[in-house]
């Protein structure tokens, strides 16, 4: 058993603690709390360090700021290039020569002013050149949608409203070539096709017969435009060619149509026209 004169020993605690050395410092308790929350946020700020933090920061926008260029610049490049490949494919090239000629130029047509084409190849007809000389027409198109292009067959079918059998124009390729013929008693205009199906391209040929002479009349003369509806074709050879001829009433060709090499399929307006472009053709075979 404890004396009853012994003193109970105190028991520290934190706040007895404070008290002594509030005691020893001269300090309040006020200033000991001030104190060492002060050294609480000091120790906060040397563990998150306000300069790394930004520098941190600063870093990881830059890494961010990488990746975005670099998105940017893969999905950029390649939004341009089937851009380019679309243009390149809209402003398409000059269609190839299927024949040896003289000279060359390019005519334009707007696809909403019909009878444009008509009057570029008649006014290019007319011109008083050398016989024997053929001019080759690349033609330039306007589309209603804005687009420019070089015509393909389908498109110069399509601008001169001719209606051949759709198998014609099933059967052969997109390249062709509109020529002017100059010849010693006529002034023709020439198409030449490139056949991809020979058989259906000469069954269409016969059918086209009953219009053709229709489709080509704005290219005739006017005193060979008249009663087309009594003349025949006929089977003729030009130039050791198997060839379909339409005659006038006078017994001139106005019309002839022949295919050369199995590959081409021709239509003039004249025997002499034909002549001379199978003539070209032997001298210098299609490629």
């Amino acid at each position: 058993m404890p004396d009853g004169n012994q003193e109970i020993p105190k028991i520290r605690t934190m706040r007895s603690d404070a008290d002594e050395l509030a005691k020893e410092k001269n300090m309040s308790r006020l200033d000991i709390a001030a104190k060492s929350y002060a050294t609480r946020e000091k120790g906060e700020r040397v563990l998150i360090n306000p300069k790394l933090n930004l520098s941190f920061t600063k870093i990881f926008a830059g890494f961010m700021l990488l990746i975005i260029l670099g998105a940017g610049g893969y999905f950029g490049y390649g939004y341009f290039t089937r851009r380019s490949e679309n243009v390149e494919a809209v402003v398409s090239k000059t269609p190839a020569k299927l024949l040896a000629v003289d000279d060359e130029k390019k005519l334009t047509a707007r696809e909403a002013t019909p009878g444009s084409l008509i009057a570029a190849l008649n006014a290019e007809r007319q011109k008083p050149l050398k016989f024997g000389t053929i001019i080759y027409f690349p033609i330039e198109i306007f589309k209603k949608s804005g687009e420019t292009k070089f015509a393909e067959a389908g498109d110069f079918i399509g601008a001169l409203s001719w209606k051949p059998p759709a198998t014609f124009s099933q059967n052969i390729l997109p390249d062709f070539n509109a020529l002017a013929v100059y010849n010693q008693s006529s002034n023709d205009l020439a198409v030449i096709f490139r056949v991809s199906n020979l058989d259906r391209v000469l069954g269409s040929f016969l059918e086209w017969e009953r219009v053709m002479p229709s489709d080509l009349k704005p290219f005739m003369n006017a005193e060979s435009a008249t009663n087309l509806s009594q003349f025949k074709w006929q089977d003729e050879i030009v130039r050791n060619n198997d060839a379909r001829v339409f005659k006038n009433s006078a017994g001139k060709v106005i019309l002839a149509h022949a295919i050369f090499n199995k590959q081409l399929a021709i239509i003039s307006t004249s025997r002499d026209g034909l002549a001379t472009i199978i003539e070209r053709l032997t001298k210098l075979p299609t490629r």
